[in-house]
């Protein structure tokens, strides 16, 4: 599974906002034997964030992006998945996560 945060939300945000979206990505997924690997990255703001869900919309790649009521309801991350083969090469422009800013 990936999942793209905004960078433009403070560390812990991205963190919650990451994990909220698993949570609703996990309630589609079907139970099997397979555990997912997981894979954040950030993305710089709400432009990048919903250029990415429409890219994986054209690609078929089941997402669910997750809306944050304390923001305006604003898309704040997304968690698309489970992602295989081909498909996983698309998320390799996105930089891993490192909510320390280095």
């Amino acid at each position: 599974m990936y999942v793209l945060t905004r960078r433009d939300l403070s560390p812990a945000q991205q963190l919650v906002q990451a994990a909220h979206a698993v949570l609703e990505h996990a309630r589609h997924i079907p139970p099997t034997a397979e555990h997912p690997h997981l894979v954040v990255a950030g993305v710089d703001g709400l432009p990048d964030l919903c250029r990415a869900a429409d890219r994986l919309r054209e690609r078929g790649v089941p997402f669910v992006d997750f809306r944050e009521p304390d923001i305006n309801d604003e898309p704040t991350a997304i968690a698309a998945g489970p992602v295989r083969g081909r498909d996983r090469a698309y998320f390799r422009r996105y930089r891993l996560l490192n909510p320390q800013g280095a």
